[in-house]
C-alpha cells in the first residue's frame, strides 16, 4: 500500500487518505483496517482507532493479534479492567500470549498490584527479544535475605530509573544494604 509508504516518510494525512479510499473500495480489507488503526492510535484518535480494531476483531475472531491490539488501546484510553479482561483471555496464546501476560503485568503494576505484577514483568526480555544482563551474583527474587547487600541495575532509561528509586525503601526493609548502578 502507498499508504506505508507515507507512514515511514511521517507523511500522516497523504497516508490516512489512502487507507480511507482502499477502505472505500474494500471495507473489510484487514491490513488496510489495521494499518489506519495504527495510525489512530499514534496521533492519539483513540476513538477512531478503537472503533477499527473492533471492527477488524468482529470480522476475524480467530485473531488474537487484533484483540491485543485493542486491548493496547484500552490500556492508552486507561479503560484498564477492560483491557486486562482482554489480557487474560489471550495469555494461553500461543501466538500472543507472551505479550498479552506482560501487558497484564504493567497493567497490575499499574493498579499497585506487585505482587501479581512483577513476576510477569521479567517477559519484557523476551518480549524485546533480549537477554537480561549477566550478573556475578545471583538474580535477587524478592525474598528476605537480611543482611544481604543488593544491587539495583538500572536497565531502562532514565525515567524509569527515577520511578524504580520509589522502591529502594521496600527493598532495603527486606535485605540489609541496597546499591544502584546505572
Amino acid at each position: 500500500l502507498r499508504a506505508e509508504c507515507y507512514l515511514k516518510l511521517n507523511r500522516l494525512n497523504p497516508a490516512q487518505q489512502d487507507y480511507l479510499q482502499a477502505l472505500h473500495h474494500d471495507p473489510c480489507h484487514l491490513k488496510t483496517m489495521i494499518g489506519l488503526a495504527a495510525l489512530y492510535k499514534n496521533t492519539d484518535r483513540l476513538e477512531e482507532a478503537l472503533a477499527l480494531y473492533r471492527r477488524a476483531s468482529a470480522l476475524h475472531p480467530d485473531r488474537c493479534d487484533l484483540k491485543l491490539k485493542l486491548a493496547d488501546v484500552l490500556m492508552v484510553m486507561q479503560e484498564t479492567r477492560q483491557a486486562m479482561a482482554l489480557y487474560r483471555s489471550l495469555v494461553t496464546d500461543p501466538g500472543v500470549g507472551s505479550a498479552a501476560r506482560y501487558n497484564l503485568a504493567l497493567a497490575n503494576l499499574l493498579l499497585g498490584r506487585y505482587a501479581e505484577g512483577w513476576p510477569d514483568y521479567e517477559l519484557r526480555w523476551q518480549i524485546a527479544g533480549k537477554r537480561p544482563p549477566e550478573l556475578p551474583c545471583p538474580r535477587w527474587q524478592g525474598e528476605g535475605r537480611p543482611g544481604a547487600r543488593v544491587g539495583l541495575l538500572c536497565e531502562q532509561g532514565f525515567g524509569s530509573t527515577l520511578q524504580m528509586l520509589r522502591f529502594i525503601k521496600m527493598v532495603k526493609a527486606r535485605v540489609g544494604k541496597v546499591w544502584v548502578s546505572s
